[in-house]
């Protein structure tokens, strides 16, 4: 399962993110199709002002991710939730290292042991990094790439001087993120 962090003061920076108020429409089906999708899988989306993970979007990962995976472990394999540990392996990024989430863990989750994978080593070291990371994040540089070629191949053959090329980075995603 994993999280998507996006960049905005609100859900509406989200995929699907809808408007709040009396008569807000969400125009945004797509990115909610793709959103239903996500969440249906176990993921999560939410947003943070930097699109960097905060302590408050680390809280969300745990309480929403972390945490509901460890008690399906713990049911199937007939330990007692709260007494079984679960260790919980990070990078040093600073709000996985900071006295505020390690007091946070302490008191909400005492049973998750944080084991930090040292600066400089993650992407040798670190499981998901080496894993998930690394084929996910050059598959959407691959995608992303061939949408942008697509896109600017189809307004030269139409014509369109290189100096007038555009592409709208606020639609494009819905696009190549399949």
């Amino acid at each position: 399962m994993l999280q998507a962090i996006y960049g905005g003061k609100s859900e509406l920076s989200e995929p699907g993110g809808k408007p709040r108020g009396e008569g807000a429409v969400c125009k945004d089906e797509e990115g909610a199709r793709i959103r239903m999708e996500a969440t249906v899988l176990g993921h999560r989306v939410t947003h943070s002002q930097s699109h960097w993970q905060t302590v408050e979007t680390f809280r969300t990962y745990i309480e929403q991710i972390i945490v509901p995976d460890y008690r399906k472990v713990c049911k199937e394999e007939g330990l007692r939730v709260g007494e079984q540990r679960a260790l919980l392996q990070l990078d040093v990024y600073p709000v996985h290292t900071s006295a505020e989430t390690r007091d946070w863990l302490k008191l909400h989750h005492p049973y998750i042991v944080l084991a930090f994978v040292p600066g400089g080593c993650t992407g040798a070291v670190q499981i998901p990094d080496t894993c998930l990371n690394r084929p996910f994040k050059a598959s959407v540089h691959e995608s992303f790439s061939t949408c942008v070629v697509t896109n600017f191949s189809a307004q030269l053959t139409a014509g369109v001087l290189p100096p007038a090329l555009r592409m709208d980075f606020k639609i494009a995603p819905v696009s190549w993120i399949q």
